[in-house]
């Protein structure tokens, strides 16, 4: 039987054996079970303490924040958020760098439903909304959503084109000196023509600089780069 499977059961009760699981979803599951496995005895996994004292989120943890500024006071209202894994749409992007601007563009609310009330002002204004990555992860973990909101068992196909390295700092909102650099050294595929069913296989990079196929039980050298394009 597959390892993994047999170890998912242990990490969520949505697992079953034998049965096809996705790939996020399962690691998005044992890091959240290493995180509760690595708290002192006592402390809630969902306590502001918690993530300043899990393993797991000093490796992979950062903090979004959300903030929704007046444009009349320019008062600003803050939220922030812990992360594990960065999920970004690529319906309207082509690269990396573009799926990054598009989760950090700002927003509008000037009208209907998205109106902002002022706290400040104490009536409905037009504000500017903002995600931004606050606290940039020691190890940056990207998901990019392959399945279309209104028909997630459909697959979006198409080539997102990203580089062996990543500058992370034009999409901060926190203080860091110097740039904020990542090194590529693993990707997960998915192939399949569905979301329902496929196959996953990965690509790592060795202290070498030397790139790996991993398939199952099958290892094997890259051809190139742009084989994990």
């Amino acid at each position: 039987m597959d390892v993994r499977l047999v170890l998912s059961t242990g990490i969520s009760r949505n697992f079953r054996n034998a049965r096809q699981e996705d790939a996020h979803e399962y690691m998005v599951n044992l890091l959240e079970s290493m995180h509760k496995c690595c708290l002192p005895s006592g402390v809630p996994s969902d306590s502001p303490g918690a993530y300043e004292k899990s393993l797991v989120h000093k490796i992979f943890g950062g903090r979004l924040r959300s903030q929704v500024k007046c444009q009349q006071c320019s008062y600003s209202s803050n939220k922030f958020d812990p992360f594990l894994d960065l999920s970004l749409e690529i319906f309207k992007a082509d690269s990396l760098q573009k799926a990054l601007a598009n989760f950090t563009a700002p927003e509008w609310l000037d009208g209907g439903e998205k109106q902002y009330n002022c706290q400040q002002c104490k009536q409905k204004v037009r504000a500017l909304k903002q995600l931004t990555i606050h606290k940039a992860p020691y190890v940056l973990t990207i998901h990019m959503k392959r399945f279309y909101a209104h028909d997630p068992g459909l697959k979006i196909k198409k080539k997102v084109h990203f580089g062996c390295a990543l500058d992370l700092k034009p999409f901060v909102s926190g203080s860091y000196d110097g740039d904020l650099k990542y090194s590529l050294y693993g990707v997960l595929v998915h192939s399949g023509s569905s979301t329902h069913s496929g196959h996953y296989y990965c690509y790592v990079r060795t202290s070498n600089n030397m790139w790996y196929t991993l398939d199952d039980n099958r290892l094997g050298m890259a051809k190139s780069t742009k084989d994990y394009h």
